[in-house]
Parts: C-alpha cells; sequence; structure tokens
C-alpha cells in the first residue's frame, strides 16, 4: 500500500505544480507555425480564385467574339482586334479569319476558320477559342 501512497502523492505534487515557462513557450511556438500556415494557405487560395475569375471573363469574351463574329455573316467574318476591361482587369482579343477549302479542286468548298485569343497582364497562357464557319 505504500507505493499507492507515493503514487498519489507523487501524481497530486506535479498536478499542483502547473506548467513550465519551457512548456508554455513550445505551445505558442506550435500554435504560431499552425496559424502562419493557415494564413499562407488561404492567401494562396485567394491568388487561386483570382486567377479563375480572370480565365472565366476571358473565355466569355472570347465566346462573346466568335458568336458576334458568327453573327456577323460569312461575308464580314473578317480580322480585329481590340480590348476590354472587366473587374480592373484590361483584356486584349485578337480574332483571326483564315479562309480555307475542304476540297482544294472545288472551288464551292471554301470555309473559314475563326480563333479569338484573349490575352491579359499575369496570364500564364492566353485563352483560345476556335471554330469553323461556312457560307
Amino acid at each position: 500500500m505504500a507505493g499507492a501512497t507515493f503514487c498519489v502523492k507523487l501524481w497530486r505534487e506535479r498536478a499542483s505544480s502547473g506548467v513550465s515557462l519551457v512548456e508554455v513557450v513550445v505551445a505558442i511556438v506550435i500554435l504560431a507555425v499552425v496559424i502562419l500556415g493557415s494564413v499562407a494557405f488561404m492567401a494562396t487560395g485567394r491568388i487561386g480564385v483570382e486567377r479563375a475569375a480572370q480565365k472565366r471573363a476571358a473565355v466569355q469574351l472570347a465566346a462573346e467574339r466568335l458568336e458576334l463574329g458568327r453573327a456577323s455573316g460569312y461575308a464580314a467574318l473578317v480580322n480585329a482586334s481590340g480590348a476590354s476591361t472587366f473587374n480592373g482587369v484590361s483584356y486584349a482579343w485578337t480574332l483571326t479569319v483564315t479562309t480555307l477549302r475542304a476540297d482544294p479542286a472545288d472551288a464551292n468548298s471554301a470555309y473559314k476558320h475563326a480563333e479569338v485569343s484573349v490575352s491579359w497582364t499575369g496570364a500564364p497562357a492566353p485563352v483560345v477559342l476556335r471554330t469553323a464557319v461556312t457560307p
């Protein structure tokens, strides 16, 4: 029974002594590392969301330009370029039109290949959409 009394006495002494300064400092360092990691993760996530929004706007602009070109008619579909601004970001677009023939021997087999390229500051690569337009 003497051993049990010693263990209880040791536990009471340890429980009443509290935590040491070293334990508090280690806990604060661990908490700081976790908080700084979370902040860095959130900043990276915000940048990813901004880039996705910019790319979505570029795709919408490219699709709009292609549809306007198709709606203008086969004969009026020509090269063009311009710039637009959405949410403070400037986008430059270029519509490139090439006339091709499905069959080189047949003059009536011509069609136009339209390509819209949209770029903006900070873009890793331009957004490019393509379509074919027949008379």
